[in-house]
């Protein structure tokens, strides 16, 4: 979501722990969000979008340099399976 959103949408790490103990008793909100793009997706952000024409996108890369959503999948799991 971070790249297709121009940075409007900031990755978490998912992680399992405790809040602070000020914000054990406050209710929590979680929104999931799942996509897999087709492999051979840029993964740009969506510059039709009218929120992020007015907010701004930041671009993390120039779009040409853009990984493809295969790039990005095989590199999180060579990631993911290195630090385990």
């Amino acid at each position: 979501m971070d790249f297709l959103s121009g940075g409007f949408y900031k990755p978490t790490i998912h992680r399992v722990i405790q809040p602070p103990i000020d914000q054990r008793g406050a209710p929590r909100l979680c929104i999931i969000y799942f996509s897999m793009p087709q492999d051979d997706v840029r993964l740009v952000p969506v510059s039709e979008s009218p929120v992020l024409q007015r907010v701004g996108i930041e671009r993390q890369v120039d779009d040409a340099d853009a990984p493809t959503m295969k790039d990005w999948r095989v590199a999180r799991v060579r990631y993911v399976s290195e630090t385990v």
